[in-house]
């Protein structure tokens, strides 16, 4: 009863702000299809930068909060799974569902009306979204810190994009753009979206093998800061 709970309550958050991005963002490319390329050279449109950013929001912040309380509760919880493996096994359940509904409602709400590419879009932006998660819940465990993670993880998305953009980089050697439909194969300064998702699947799964193979944390190992 407490998991549905949590999914629906994850699913009504993902739900009202992909209507709030998808209503209010505004731009001449839909948000879900990426960021476009700058007319003028070495610029950066912010706005677009937020907007894209917040599609993915509701997905980290509820798996934030469910690796929190896992983690806080893993005494009982592993005496109840059994074994550290199954327990780090639920949390990669977890985590998998939160992304399949979060991908679900993306392409229902987000890509409302853009026409055709709606499901390559979605792959593609829930393929890196994923990929950044498991990042995710494998640094927090790195350093210790929930809300030291979460700045880690907005900085790397923010200024893994600027900085490259900046700088004219070619958007197959910037991970942040394999999300982004609107930049593959572009003119030859694009990404192979197939290559795209292998290499971020690839990374997925290096970080689900290294979480499971791990032992169950020590009661000191996340702090809220």
């Amino acid at each position: 009863m407490k998991n549905i709970k949590f999914y629906g309550a994850a699913a009504a958050l993902s739900a009202a702000v992909l209507w709030l991005v998808h209503t209010f963002s505004l731009l001449e490319v839909p948000v879900l299809f990426g960021l476009e390329v700058p007319e003028t050279e070495g610029s950066v449109d912010f706005i677009q930068l937020v907007y894209r950013l917040w599609l993915l929001f509701p997905l980290w912040f509820a798996a934030g909060y469910m690796i929190d309380g896992k983690l806080k509760m893993r005494e009982v919880t592993v005496f109840r799974y059994g074994s550290g493996l199954r327990w780090w096994l639920s949390i990669v359940g977890n985590l998998l569902i939160l992304s399949a509904v979060h991908s679900i409602l993306m392409y229902a709400i987000a890509g409302a009306g853009v026409g055709s590419g709606r499901m390559m879009a979605v792959i593609l932006v829930m393929v890196h979204g994923v990929m950044v998660l498991f990042l995710f819940a494998a640094l927090m465990l790195c350093t210790g810190r929930r809300i030291v993670s979460t700045a880690i993880l907005i900085m790397a998305e923010t200024f893994g994009f600027i900085i490259p953009e900046i700088y004219g980089a070619d958007a197959a050697c910037v991970p942040v753009m394999w999300g982004m439909y609107i930049r593959q194969s572009m003119g030859g300064n694009g990404f192979d979206p197939v290559w795209a998702i292998a290499a971020e699947t690839a990374v997925t799964a290096v970080c689900i093998l290294a979480m499971c193979s791990v032992g169950v944390p020590r009661d000191n190992t996340v702090k809220n800061g």
